[in-house]
């Protein structure tokens, strides 16, 4: 009986043992494919349909701070900062300038941006309200 019982609780042990090292890896994972996310060099976004293509701006510490390009259609320059480093699968709240032609323009808003890359945000061109979405490379 005693043998039997000896058994039972190695067989267990091991199973429990086994898991462990398999949720681990899983974690492992995760953590690999979120920090290589953050190695995007390109954007392309559309505002209140009105394509851009954009460069990131990154700081000293490869850190995504911002984006600047060009507006297709009207065509002028585009520039987003955000208020602190990019992270993914959060809000990330930002302040934006550029031009619509030969007009300047400010605004400000926030994006959700998923760990592959896709982003979805609300914000304002002056005093009107815009809705942006859009995709990291």
């Amino acid at each position: 009986m005693k043998k039997l019982l000896l058994i039972v609780l190695l067989v267990v042990g091991f199973g429990f043992a086994q898991n462990e090292d398999v949720d681990t890896t899983i974690i492992k994972k995760n953590e690999f494919s979120i920090k290589d996310s953050l190695n995007w060099h390109s954007v392309n976004q559309s505002i209140i349909l009105m394509p851009i293509i954009a460069k990131t701006k990154k700081d000293n510490d490869s850190n995504i701070v911002g984006l600047s390009g060009w507006m297709i259609l009207p065509i002028g320059y585009y520039s987003k900062n955000y208020f602190k480093p990019l992270q993914v699968d959060a809000w990330n709240m930002y302040w934006q300038w550029g031009t619509i032609a030969v007009l300047p323009y400010c605004g400000f808003g926030t994006e959700y941006i998923s760990n592959n890359g896709f982003f979805f945000g609300i914000g304002t061109l002056l005093i009107v309200p815009e809705i942006h979405f859009g995709k990291y490379f």
